[in-house]
């Protein structure tokens, strides 16, 4: 496998290498600093309050999707100083 890479793919293997080793050590560092410091409080805080609660996504309709679209593609179209319309269908000419 080595032998069919470019020196740029290597390059790019070897650089996502290094970024992982960097985030896990960051990790880990983290980790020991939290040990340190819950270590030297009186009183030990409930679990649930050091815990991050995954937030659930709400999955938005069709019809909200495309209002939340025509918005944006509305408001972006006033600060470049276009008239664009976005009527809810082309007009046939």
């Amino acid at each position: 496998m080595f032998w069919q890479l470019t020196l740029r793919e290597i390059g790019v293997i070897l650089a996502g290498e290094h970024e992982r080793q960097i985030r896990e050590r960051n990790e880990r560092m983290s980790l020991a600093w939290h040990i340190a410091k819950l270590d030297r409080l009186k009183k030990m805080p409930p679990l649930k309050e050091l815990l991050t609660v995954k937030k659930v996504r709400v999955k938005q309709t069709p019809e909200e999707i495309e209002a939340v679209t025509r918005s944006w593609l509305g408001s972006r179209s006033k600060k470049q100083g276009r008239g664009v319309n976005v009527s809810a269908s082309p007009k046939a000419g």
